[in-house]
This record gives structure tokens, C-alpha cells and sequence, in this order.
């Protein structure tokens, strides 16, 4: 994602700008910091080439800074110079040198030969260069008072010190000879050619061969990206799965007597908040485009203007989900912001991970929302987050009635909204959680049939084969449930008036919340097994 830093010009000068990147990394990485960084930045200097190193000193030390700031300890840093020559550029090298355990200068076949660009590689980041680190961000607060003034900084290690360093200095030394040399050979090779034009170098196609076979890169040139129909796209990432099981329809809670045929254990099924069940679609990553799959089994692009945000997702994903609000206030000071939970995943990013179990699906899923999430701009714009909730066990149902509040808002005025407790959510910062509108809960069956799991005396577990009636201490092989069995067998509870929500009393054809708390403390109260 593209991040702009406070001043929002993304200029790696600004020392606010750096601070803000830095928070923002780590914020985004629990406080650890990147495992690599490669920088590129660059001006023009057009006209003044021959001094181009004196102009991108204060380019090269602010890279480097922010390499320090960002990158976590044992990471690595890539970044581009063009000449090494002068005290302050060479003093930079010698800075990063102590900062990591060791560094190179590199020109790779890929570089354009005739011209000085070269790239500095940083390998396994120090813990103890906090205060090299620090010094760095001083020294550019000098450089920003100076930038006006006909006063500048030549050198940021003295010149002594390098020279003690022989180890350092001789490499530095014979780099730029041989990096000169090479430079040379070329711009006379390239003034051969300019002059007969009929002239071609053999080796570079031969390199090119090589490379890709050495990187295993396909040898084809880029085209534009084809237009791809999401029925073929699902069919690559279902591998085999018949489609139609995205169409079943999920068994509704409605009546007390039922839910001993509905949850013959309580112990095997896991419990997700929605805002309603009707919302609740795959949804599948084309590329530049998102389809949402409809009731009628057929694909429809997402519509964007529907909710004023895009929703994004990797080539190859497909998931299940709904849209929802994220909710922030109250009354008329609300603020509702678009939000795509995500429940369930067959594949993220071309990565099948169907047969997985849902506690690992799970995780899965808030590691891809983590990797896809973008801020969004102070006016609100960005792409719909991916929001991903721990489920809740339904031996712990009661915990979502604690977890809800009536809030006034733009919407009602007696809003049901429901609290994520857990801290797996993405948000601008640690501290942040959210709330979003509850109308019903969706219950997944984590083992596959026709497994249960029971519950004995000493609170102690077993496995239970309906089938063949043998039960089993320890878990058996491949008895977790798939996205697709958490999907067929789903149950669905919408919260209806007669829920007992908002303390009515119970009604006909409607499943009081106190009735499955009676079920569920019956069920812990007697051994099943």
C-alpha cells in the first residue's frame, strides 16, 4: 500500500515524515518491524550529473535512516546509490556496515553497465544500533536547518576513523575502482556502438536465458491482464469441489424442541455474529474485479458504488463473508464505515486451503487481512477492510449477549450492536476495537461427519463415531470439517422479535436466547459419553 507519511507529500526528508512511517510499520508489523526493505527514491538531475552524489547525500542518509527505524532485528535492506566517492556517502556506508553484520556493494547484470547506479545490500540488522540510528535523525534536524543556507555538512564519520577501519576502507576502495573500471569499459562500448549501429552483444540474450532459468522465471514478456470469467477463476480454485455446495441452504434455529437433533454436542460447534444471514456471500478475486456469487448460483461483479468503497482481494481468493458496518459513535455524531467480515475461506491468494481446519482457516484469514489492509485517508476513502472475528465456542454462547449493546444511531434508535472483544482485528491502532449491527448468529460444525465431540466425567473429552459407535480418547486422522462441511452443515439463527434480545417474551416458532441457554447448561451438566 501507498503511505504518504503525516505531512502527506512523502517526503523522506520530513523527520515528521519518518517518525509517522514508523509508527505505522510498526503498528502494522505488532511492533517488530519489516524483514526487508528495499528503497529506490530519486530526483531529477538533469544538468548536473557530474554531482549527482553531492545531491542525493541527504537521499542516501534518510533510506538508510528509516532502514533503521523499520526493519526488525535480523532483517535485511536493498537500496540504490550511484557514486560512493565522497567523505559523507562513504561515511553512511561505514554507519550501515556497524549496523548490520555485513554489507556489499553490487552492481547486478540488470543494471544499466555505462552508468555509476549500484546498490548497497544490508544483511541481518544489528540489536545495538540504536545509537547510530539516532544519531542519523540528528544529523538530518541539521541538515533541514542548513537546507537554506551556504552552510553544509562534509562528512559524517571522521576521515581518520575510516582509515582505521582498513578492512572497510580497502573494500570501499577497490569497489569503486572495479565498479569504475567496468563503467568505463562500457561507455567506450557504447560509443562503439552508437557509431555502427548494426553492432548487437550476443551475451545479453544468453543472460537473460540464463537468469530466468537460474530465478525459475518464466521466460515470456508481460501482456495486459486478460479478461478473466469467474466461473472458470472458481473452478481453478475449487479444484475439483462441486460448485453447487455454495447453494445449500443452512438449517434455521426456530424451535427449542429441535435443538437436540440440531446439536446432538454442543462441544464441536463454534458460533459467528452477523448482521444477517441473507448478506452473507462468497465472494471470489478476479484480479482488478471481485465477484460476488448470488443466490441464483451465478457470479456478479461487486458493485462499488453500492457502498462507496472497492472491496479488494489477491487473484485467486475466494471466501465467504459479509458486508457490514463498522460502527463509531452515536446519535448524529456516527460514523459508519463499510467493512467485509470474513467468516470462512477456500483459498487465499491462489493458497487452497479448503481441507484445513477452521481454527487454522481462521488465523489464515486474519493473516491475509492483515497483508491486504490499506488506511484510509482522512476523508474516509480507501479500500473496505477485511475484519476478521474470533469464533466463539457454544458452550460460551452467552458471551455475544454480553458483548451487545442499544445504542442510538443514524440508522435506529435502538440499534443492536455487538462489541469484538478479541484483539485480531486491524485497526489504526492497538488500542482500537469495533462494534458492527448483530441480527443473528451462524454456527460451524468444526468437525466432519459423523464425529462428535463429547464431554465425560472429570471433564474429560472424547471422539464419537456415530457410525460405528467406537469412541476415541484422542482425535483420529482427517476429522476436522472443511470450508465445505462448515458451510453444508451450517445453522442459522436470525434474531427475530421473540429472540429475547431486548427482553421480550418468548414467541411462537422462535428460539429464545434463554432456551438455548437452558440446552447448553443441560448438555454441561451430563456426561454424553
Amino acid at each position: 500500500m501507498i503511505y504518504y507519511g503525516k505531512k502527506g507529500d512523502g517526503d523522506v526528508y520530513a523527520p515528521e515524515n519518518i517518525t509517522s512511517l514508523t509508527d505505522f510499520v510498526m503498528m502494522k508489523t505488532d511492533g517488530v518491524g519489516v524483514h526487508f526493505m528495499m528503497a529506490d527514491g530519486g530526483f531529477s538531475v538533469q544538468g548536473q550529473e557530474n554531482i549527482q552524489e553531492i545531491l542525493s547525500k541527504r537521499l542516501y542518509l534518510c533510506q538508510f535512516l528509516v532502514a533503521l527505524f523499520i526493519v526488525r532485528i535480523g532483517g535485511h535492506f536493498v537500496c540504490k546509490l550511484f557514486d560512493v566517492f565522497s567523505p559523507f556517502s562513504v561515511g553512511l556506508v561505514y554507519l550501515m556496515y556497524r549496523s548490520f553484520d555485513s554489507i556489499c556493494i553490487h552492481k547486478p547484470n540488470s543494471s544499466r553497465p555505462a552508468n555509476s547506479e549500484r546498490y548497497i545490500i544490508c544483511k541481518y540488522k544489528r540489536s545495538d544500533c540504536d545509537a547510530i540510528r539516532q544519531y542519523m535523525f540528528d544529523l538530518n534536524l541539521r541538515l533541514d536547518e542548513l537546507n537554506n543556507s551556504d552552510t553544509d555538512i562534509l562528512e559524517c564519520v571522521p576521515m581518520s576513523e575510516l582509515r582505521a577501519d582498513t578492512k572497510f576502507f580497502d573494500y570501499i576502495v577497490n569497489s569503486n575502482n572495479s565498479l569504475g573500471e567496468r563503467q568505463l569499459l562500457h561507455l567506450v562500448k557504447t560509443i562503439v556502438f552508437c557509431k555502427n549501429t548494426a553492432l548487437t552483444e550476443p551475451k545479453q540474450a544468453d543472460l537473460c536465458v540464463r537468469s530466468l532459468k537460474y530465478w525459475e522465471v518464466e521466460n515470456k514478456t508481460r501482456q495486459l491482464e486478460e479478461t478473466v470469467q469467474p466461473d472458470e477463476v472458481a473452478r481453478q480454485v475449487l479444484r475439483g469441489i462441486d460448485p453447487k455446495f455454495a447453494l445449500t441452504p443452512g438449517s434455521e434455529l426456530n424451535q427449542a424442541e429441535k435443538l437436540k437433533k440440531q446439536f446432538p454436542s454442543i462441544l464441536d460447534w463454534q458460533c459467528i455474529p452477523i448482521q444477517q444471514s441473507e448478506n452473507c456471500h462468497f465472494y471470489l478475486g478476479c484480479g482488478k474485479r471481485v465477484f460476488e456469487l448470488r443466490r441464483n448460483g451465478r457470479w456478479f461483479a461487486v458493485d462499488t458504488e453500492k457502498w462507496s468503497t472497492p472491496i479488494e482481494l489477491s487473484p485467486g481468493t475466494l471466501l465467504y463473508g459479509e458486508v457490514t458496518d463498522d460502527v463509531q459513535g452515536a446519535s448524529k455524531k456516527q460514523l459508519r464505515y463499510k467493512i467485509l467480515h470474513v467468516i470462512d475461506a477456500i483459498a487465499l491468494g491462489k493458497k487452497h486451503i479448503a481441507a484445513r481446519s477452521y481454527s487454522t482457516r481462521i488465523e489464515l484469514c486474519k493473516l491475509f487481512a492483515k497483508a491486504l489492509h490499506k488506511s484510509r485517508t482522512e476523508d474516509g476513502r480507501g479500500p473496505m477492510p477485511l475484519r476478521v472475528n474470533k469464533p466463539i465456542n457454544l458452550e460460551h454462547c452467552m458471551d455475544i449477549f454480553r458483548g451487545i449493546e442499544i445504542r442510538p444511531g443514524k440508522v435506529s434508535h435502538n440499534e443492536i450492536l455487538y462489541h469484538v472483544t478479541d484483539d485480531s482485528v486491524t485497526r489504526e491502532s492497538f488500542s482500537e476495537k469495533y462494534v458492527f449491527p448483530i441480527k443473528g448468529v451462524l454456527f460451524y460444525k468444526v468437525l466432519r461427519e459423523p464425529w462428535l465431540l463429547c464431554l465425560r466425567k472429570g471433564n474429560k473429552y472424547d471422539y464419537f463415531n456415530t457410525m460405528t459407535g467406537k469412541i476415541y480418547p484422542t482425535p483420529p486422522e482427517c476429522i476436522n470439517a472443511s470450508a465445505v462441511d462448515c458451510f453444508a452443515n451450517r445453522r442459522i439463527w436470525n434474531w427475530d422479535a421473540g429472540v429475547g434480545v431486548r427482553q421480550e417474551d418468548p414467541m411462537e416458532n422462535v428460539l429464545h436466547y434463554t432456551q438455548l441457554m437452558d440446552y447448553i447448561n443441560n448438555y454441561l451438566n451430563k456426561s454424553r459419553c
